[in-house]
């Protein structure tokens, strides 16, 4: 809760070897995934990745210019053939990189004021690829949580407090990684993904990574949170945990999206869809955060198909970032969120700063010129248009009923966002 939970807004990078295509997969995945890389070797992944402090400075900037408070920056992974993005002295590796493109990013959100949390896979999933073996014998399987202790202690000793976090992919609670890094650094949040329940101690949040209902509407990813997903977890509880939808499918290049596909979907279609997902993920149940994951370019920027829907970002949290940041989600407020009169839409952050203020974020504009909405408790003191400053008016009508409204902001940011004050 001292930094965390109040950012409410992070991006997920995946970036390295796999950055800009090819696929990495087991040999009975079949002939569409066994895919050359666009970079087949370290050699030539650095060679064009030349500029480790360009690309971190890259990544922190759109960080910053979308409002974006943290990054999970992904140290390494399964399908970048296990190629750590530091020198790595840990045995159990095939390939290392000879830049330091990690410290170079901890070095540049430091420098910029973002948090830093690194993902690592927590167990050892595809090393054994149509190209190769991406992990030493006895690093496989149960051997791979000595090369996780081991990652985890070299990340801690080399770039200490410059790591505000950990993120590790599916746990295995037998590693102790876990508990490791909470000893070496204390005050790293820790995440697991696809593990709701909080079994161990040393877990902070969990992971809402897969929908498995119907969303309702389209952007309401907590719609779609209904059934046990395909690990095995069940449902998110509540509070804590963190949303991480993906608009390229993790990495620039991916073979699991086409270009075709991208361009057809919601956020090059609706450059307001990234704003009414996030508002309704955080607004619609209780303590979440939203990390969108995208794939930066082998530069470090992000691909130029999603450039309108992240300036669209940039506009809306320039006005809204109050209703965004130290905010909780709306679940269990006196006011009820969801479908309303008109066919609108729409969900309620909270501050966590004054429990008598709450913002309206309404993602589906009505076809109507008011807002109605089932209220419970305390009366209703103002309402206030959160980007122009102007006052509108209310009255009751066995519910609260907000007046004198247009529904512009929708079309053109993704939300209109209207601040409740309780009497």
């Amino acid at each position: 809760m001292r930094w965390y939970a109040p950012a409410r807004l992070g991006l997920f990078y995946h970036w390295g070897q796999y950055t800009g295509g090819g696929c990495s997969a087991p040999p009975d995945w079949g002939a569409p995934w066994h895919q050359p890389f666009v970079h087949p070797t370290v050699e030539a992944f650095e060679a064009a990745a030349a500029d480790p402090d360009g690309i971190a400075r890259n990544m922190v900037d759109l960080a910053v210019y979308v409002g974006a408070r943290y990054i999970i920056y992904t140290v390494m992974h399964p399908d970048d053939h296990y190629l750590p993005m530091y020198p790595s002295a840990v045995d159990g590796f095939v390939v290392t990189v000879t830049k330091d493109y990690l410290g170079a990013f901890l070095r540049e959100c430091a420098r910029q004021g973002v948090r830093a949390i690194l993902y690592i896979p927590g167990s050892p999933q595809y090393w054994h690829c149509q190209d190769g073996d991406w992990l030493k014998a006895g690093y496989r399987d149960a051997g791979y949580r000595v090369l996780l202790r081991g990652v985890v202690a070299e990340l801690a000793e080399r770039y200490g407090t410059l790591i505000s976090g950990f993120w590790f992919d599916i746990h295995d609670r037998e590693s102790g990684a876990s508990e490791l890094a909470r000893r070496l650094l204390p005050d790293a949040i820790i995440t697991v993904n696809c593990d709701t329940a909080f079994a161990t101690p040393e877990v902070d949040y969990g992971t809402s990574e897969v929908t498995t209902g119907p969303l309702d509407p389209p952007y309401s990813r907590p719609s779609g949170l209904r059934t046990v997903n395909p690990w095995g977890a069940m449902p998110p509880k509540k509070d804590f945990n963190e949303d991480i939808p993906t608009c390229n499918q993790w990495w620039h290049g991916s073979p699991f999206i086409s270009e075709e596909q991208m361009l057809a979907g919601p956020y090059v279609q609706d450059p307001t869809f990234l704003v009414k997902e996030m508002v309704t993920s955080l607004g619609q149940r209780g303590q979440w955060n939203y990390a969108l994951g995208i794939g930066p370019t082998i530069d470090g920027t992000p691909p130029a198909i999603f450039r309108p829907m992240l300036e669209n970002l940039h506009r809306f949290m320039a006005w809204a970032g109050t209703a965004i940041y130290r905010t909780t989600g709306g679940e269990g407020a006196p006011l009820e969120q969801g479908w309303t009169g008109g066919d609108g839409f729409f969900s309620i952050t909270a501050s966590l700063d004054d429990p008598t203020v709450l913002y309206l974020h309404v993602t589906t504009a009505p076809s109507v010129d008011h807002l109605v909405v089932q209220h419970y408790g305390r009366p209703v003191k103002a309402v206030t248009d959160v980007r122009t400053g102007a006052e509108h008016p209310f009255h009751y009508a066995g519910y609260l009923v907000i007046d004198s409204l247009e529904w512009g902001d929708v079309a053109e940011y993704g939300a209109k966002v209207l601040r409740v004050e309780l009497a």
